[in-house]
């Protein structure tokens, strides 16, 4: 991995981060959970989002004999397969596993479920398990480029739910400024997608339809990320590498009023680790040039 200067967003002016440990509606959600701590931990997890799961990961960092169960669906079928070498999996029409609860009103969902679980010595960034033929793998589909960088832009709007807010479409022509420096910089710009839910740019390599664990092993060695916070991000950050994320103004997007799903260079976060996430306003765009 590079070794790539940090931006501290959370003392940016408007910055309206409020640190996890100030959250009282988290606070008060963990008061009022009903889950029952057991050993084996076992639980049922409902979401097949990517980086909602990775945001469980933290977990499996001290408890290695949990067990999981999942509905058997093709898309959860595929998003778990990132917990390989994690946990135990089972995917089922009816669980009978108590729902373990993320927070998502909470700063970081991940944080609350290891204070839930009062597991203190870990921090809460995703981690998963990158094996040596999934590498191998990687390697042969990367080998024609010197010098990779993962670019995730804006989603196609098409395959978007009201429920996303957060992929408000950003102005395309900043996202062609960006790759035009990339370029410069003697980057080879690779965007990786799937079931068309990708804007295409010139002069970006498309990497399509590929398992997640091959996406994870390809991460692992590239280790770098431009683009905005969603799943991709998250498994960049869980497969060790570096991540550039834009965010919307919170003006634009009141969903990104506490800035929820971002890990800031704080100790709360990242404990021991040196962290790996960088964070600026869209309108400000070019300044991730100086960061990559």
């Amino acid at each position: 991995m590079k070794n790539q200067m940090l931006l501290d967003i959370t003392k940016r002016e408007n910055f309206q981060y409020v640190p996890y440990v100030q959250q009282k509606c988290t606070e008060k959600a963990l008061a009022e959970c009903k889950f029952e701590y057991e050993t084996p931990l076992k639980f049922f997890w409902g979401s097949a989002g990517i980086g909602d799961l990775l945001m469980v990961t933290p977990v499996f960092k001290k408890l290695t004999d949990c067990k999981i169960q999942a509905l058997d669906s093709p898309v959860c079928r595929d998003t778990f397969e990132l917990l390989k070498g994690l946990c135990e999996v089972e995917f089922v029409s009816e669980p009978t596993y108590k729902n373990l609860p993320n927070n998502p009103w909470a700063v970081q969902g991940g944080q609350a479920i290891l204070d839930l679980l009062k597991i203190a010595d870990v921090n809460c960034v995703p981690k998963i398990n990158v094996y040596e033929e999934e590498l191998n793998t990687a390697r042969e589909l990367l080998s024609k480029y010197k010098n990779p960088i993962v670019f995730c832009p804006n989603k196609n709007t098409d395959t978007l739910s009201p429920a996303q807010p957060r992929y408000e479409l950003f102005d395309n022509e900043k996202w062609k400024e960006i790759l035009v420096e990339l370029k410069n910089k003697g980057y080879d710009v690779l965007q990786f997608a799937k079931d068309n839910n990708y804007v295409e740019f010139g002069g970006v390599e498309l990497i399509l339809d590929k398992p997640l664990r091959i996406v994870a092993a390809c991460f692992q060695l590239i280790g770098n990320y431009v683009g905005i916070e969603g799943g991709l991000a998250h498994l960049m950050l869980a497969a060790g590498g570096f991540i550039n994320v834009l965010l919307p103004d919170t003006n634009v997007n009141k969903y990104y009023l506490n800035y929820q799903w971002i890990y800031p260079a704080s100790e709360v976060f990242w404990k021991d680790e040196s962290p790996r996430a960088n964070y600026y306003w869209f309108d400000e765009h070019k300044e991730i040039i100086n960061y990559v």
